[in-house]
Protein backbone atom coordinates (compact mmCIF):
# COMPACT_ATOMS: atom_id res chain seq x y z
CA UNK A 1 0.00 0.00 0.00
CA UNK A 2 1.44 3.29 -0.92
CA UNK A 3 1.31 5.68 1.93
CA UNK A 4 3.15 8.97 0.22
CA UNK A 5 0.90 11.91 0.25
CA UNK A 6 0.45 14.32 -2.89
CA UNK A 7 2.71 17.11 -0.55
CA UNK A 8 5.70 14.73 -0.56
CA UNK A 9 5.93 13.98 -4.37
CA UNK A 10 6.19 17.39 -5.03
CA UNK A 11 9.42 18.34 -6.60
CA UNK A 12 11.98 21.19 -4.90
CA UNK A 13 12.54 24.02 -7.23
CA UNK A 14 16.69 24.39 -8.44
CA UNK A 15 17.35 27.55 -7.95
CA UNK A 16 17.83 28.04 -12.11
CA UNK A 17 21.61 29.81 -11.37
CA UNK A 18 22.24 26.55 -10.37
CA UNK A 19 21.34 24.36 -13.77
CA UNK A 20 23.61 24.80 -16.42
CA UNK A 21 27.29 24.26 -15.33
CA UNK A 22 30.25 24.64 -17.84
CA UNK A 23 32.57 22.08 -18.91
CA UNK A 24 35.79 21.57 -17.21
CA UNK A 25 38.42 24.11 -19.51
CA UNK A 26 35.29 26.03 -21.48
CA UNK A 27 36.06 29.37 -22.38
CA UNK A 28 33.42 32.44 -20.85
CA UNK A 29 30.91 33.58 -23.62
CA UNK A 30 33.21 35.49 -26.11
CA UNK A 31 31.60 38.37 -27.82
CA UNK A 32 32.75 38.21 -31.13
CA UNK A 33 31.88 34.34 -30.93
CA UNK A 34 28.65 34.94 -30.27
CA UNK A 35 28.45 37.15 -32.84
CA UNK A 36 30.14 34.75 -35.56
CA UNK A 37 27.87 31.87 -34.11
CA UNK A 38 24.77 33.85 -35.07
CA UNK A 39 25.98 34.51 -38.62
CA UNK A 40 26.23 30.96 -39.22
CA UNK A 41 23.26 29.89 -37.93
CA UNK A 42 21.49 32.86 -39.48
CA UNK A 43 22.30 32.73 -42.77
CA UNK A 44 23.18 28.70 -42.96
CA UNK A 45 26.95 28.96 -43.63
CA UNK A 46 28.86 25.94 -43.07
CA UNK A 47 31.67 25.95 -40.64
CA UNK A 48 34.85 24.87 -43.21
CA UNK A 49 33.20 28.13 -45.76
CA UNK A 50 34.30 30.47 -42.49
CA UNK A 51 37.72 28.14 -41.87
CA UNK A 52 38.74 28.67 -44.92
CA UNK A 53 38.04 32.74 -45.03
CA UNK A 54 39.60 32.89 -41.52
CA UNK A 55 42.31 31.23 -42.49
CA UNK A 56 42.27 28.56 -40.26
CA UNK A 57 41.58 24.38 -39.87
CA UNK A 58 37.75 23.33 -39.65
CA UNK A 59 39.05 21.50 -36.42
CA UNK A 60 40.21 24.84 -35.42
CA UNK A 61 36.25 25.99 -35.72
CA UNK A 62 35.04 23.11 -34.11
CA UNK A 63 37.54 23.87 -30.76
CA UNK A 64 35.92 27.69 -31.01
CA UNK A 65 32.51 26.46 -31.45
CA UNK A 66 32.81 24.39 -28.79
CA UNK A 67 34.20 26.45 -26.20
CA UNK A 68 37.79 24.91 -25.99
CA UNK A 69 39.96 27.45 -27.90
CA UNK A 70 39.49 31.37 -28.00
CA UNK A 71 39.80 32.66 -31.28
CA UNK A 72 42.77 35.13 -31.80
CA UNK A 73 42.13 38.72 -33.04
CA UNK A 74 44.44 37.95 -36.18
CA UNK A 75 41.62 35.31 -36.85
CA UNK A 76 38.62 37.89 -36.05
CA UNK A 77 40.54 40.32 -38.60
CA UNK A 78 40.17 38.05 -41.29
CA UNK A 79 37.19 37.35 -40.60
CA UNK A 80 35.76 40.92 -40.43
CA UNK A 81 38.01 41.59 -43.72
CA UNK A 82 36.25 38.72 -45.30
CA UNK A 83 32.17 39.31 -44.03
CA UNK A 84 30.88 40.39 -47.58
CA UNK A 85 33.04 36.93 -48.83
CA UNK A 86 31.02 35.40 -45.79
CA UNK A 87 27.49 36.51 -46.47
CA UNK A 88 27.54 35.54 -50.35
CA UNK A 89 28.75 32.45 -49.67
CA UNK A 90 24.95 31.77 -47.70
CA UNK A 91 23.27 28.79 -49.65
CA UNK A 92 19.53 30.00 -49.03
CA UNK A 93 18.14 33.26 -49.18
CA UNK A 94 17.93 35.46 -45.99
CA UNK A 95 15.19 37.62 -46.99
CA UNK A 96 11.88 36.47 -48.52
CA UNK A 97 10.90 39.07 -50.79
CA UNK A 98 7.53 38.67 -53.18
CA UNK A 99 8.09 38.10 -56.97
CA UNK A 100 6.14 40.48 -59.28
CA UNK A 101 3.75 38.20 -61.57
CA UNK A 102 4.92 38.18 -65.23
CA UNK A 103 2.05 39.96 -67.00
CA UNK A 104 2.78 42.88 -64.30
CA UNK A 105 6.31 42.52 -65.49
CA UNK A 106 5.54 42.47 -68.84
CA UNK A 107 3.15 45.97 -68.92
CA UNK A 108 5.62 47.68 -67.58
CA UNK A 109 8.32 46.61 -70.02
CA UNK A 110 5.58 47.94 -72.86
CA UNK A 111 5.13 50.87 -70.88
CA UNK A 112 8.56 51.73 -70.76
CA UNK A 113 9.06 50.80 -74.29
CA UNK A 114 6.08 53.17 -75.70
CA UNK A 115 7.20 56.38 -73.19
CA UNK A 116 10.75 55.86 -75.15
Amino acid sequence: MNTTTQDDTKATPIPYTTLYTPPVGAMPADPNLIKLQALHQLLSIPLSKIAKLGGVSPTYMTRLFNGTLKGSSLFYMKIESHLGDIVNTRSKQYFQVETTPVETAQEILTSIQQTS
